[in-house]
C-alpha cells in the first residue's frame, strides 16, 4: 500500500513538472515571437527618414522592417525628437536601432555598426541664389559663416575640419537652415543633395537656394545597433538581408520610392 501510494506521488510529480517545463516552452516561444526591436532616426532627412504621425518613415526604415519580416520580430518605427534626441536615446538604450546613419568615432562608443554601408549620400554646399562663392577644397569655407542642424555629422574627418577651423551655428531644424539663408545672416550650409533639395520643394525655397558645384562630400550609410540593444545579437541577419537587397537593387527602389512619397504627401 504504502509502495502504491509512493508510485502515485511520483506519477503526480512527472506531470506536475511535465505541465510547468511545457508552459515555460510556451511562454518562451511567445516570448521570442512577439519581441519589438524599436527603431528611431533622423525626423527630417528624406528619402532616407522623416517623421510622420509621430513614426519615423522612409528608405531606411522600409528596409529594416523588409529585413526582418518574416522573422517574428515586429519592427516599431518611433518618433522621438530632434536629430541630436535619437542619438542620446541610441546611446542610453531606449532604442534598439538607428537604421541610416555615418559613422564617426563618438557614435562607434555606443553603436555598434553594419560591417559596411548600404548606399552612398551625395553632401553638398549650399547657398543663396544669386551668392555663389568659389569653392574647391573645404579650406573655401574658412572665415565664412554656415548652419547646420543639432547632432548633424557630416563624416569623421569633415566633424573634425568643423571643430577645429569652421564656424557653424548650430540649429534645431532643417527649415532653419533656409531661414538663416534667406535672411543673410550665414553664408551656406552642408546638407544632403536628395533631402535638402526635396525639402525646399516642400518648404517653397526651392527657387531661392542652390547648391554648389563641386561636392563637398560623399558619406556612406550604415544600420547601427545600440550597444545596449538586445537585439545586436541578430547582427548577422541585418547583414544578410542587406547584402540580399543591394544586390537586386531593392535599396535603390526604395530610395527612389520615398523621393517621391514625399514630394506627394509630406
Amino acid at each position: 500500500m504504502i509502495k502504491f501510494k509512493k508510485m502515485l506521488i511520483l506519477k503526480m510529480m512527472q506531470r506536475i513538472i511535465f505541465t510547468t517545463v511545457s508552459f515555460l516552452i510556451i511562454t518562451v516561444h511567445v516570448s521570442v515571437a512577439g519581441e519589438t526591436l524599436i527603431l528611431s532616426g533622423h525626423p527630417d532627412y528624406p528619402p532616407f527618414e522623416w517623421e510622420q504621425n509621430d513614426e519615423i518613415i522612409g528608405a531606411c526604415a522600409d528596409l529594416i522592417k523588409l529585413i526582418f519580416k518574416d522573422s517574428g520580430i515586429n519592427v516599431d518605427s518611433r518618433y522621438v525628437g530632434n536629430w541630436k534626441r535619437v542619438q542620446e536615446n541610441a546611446k542610453y538604450g531606449d532604442i534598439d536601432m538607428i537604421p541610416g546613419l555615418y559613422i564617426n568615432e563618438e557614435r562607434k562608443l555606443y553603436m555598434d555598426f553594419t560591417s559596411f554601408p548600404y548606399t552612398e549620400d551625395l553632401q553638398v554646399i549650399w547657398v543663396y541664389k544669386g551668392k555663389k562663392f568659389p569653392f574647391k577644397t573645404w579650406d573655401d569655407l574658412i572665415g565664412k559663416v554656415g548652419t547646420a542642424p543639432l547632432g548633424e555629422s557630416f563624416g569623421e574627418k569633415f566633424d573634425k575640419f568643423i571643430k577645429e577651423k569652421l564656424d557653424i551655428e548650430r540649429v534645431p531644424e532643417l527649415i532653419h537652415n533656409f531661414r538663416k539663408l534667406k535672411a543673410g545672416r550665414v553664408n551656406y550650409f552642408p546638407y544632403g543633395l536628395y533631402s535638402a533639395e526635396i525639402k525646399a520643394v516642400k518648404e517653397g525655397y526651392r527657387d531661392e537656394i542652390e547648391y554648389l558645384a563641386t561636392p563637398l562630400i560623399i558619406n556612406k550609410v550604415y544600420a547601427a545597433f545600440s550597444k545596449k540593444s538586445k537585439f545586436k545579437k541578430y547582427m548577422p541577419k541585418l547583414e544578410q538581408g542587406l547584402k540580399k537587397y543591394i544586390a537586386d537593387g531593392t535599396v535603390e527602389k526604395l530610395i527612389q520610392k520615398n523621393l517621391k512619397l514625399y514630394v506627394e504627401t509630406k
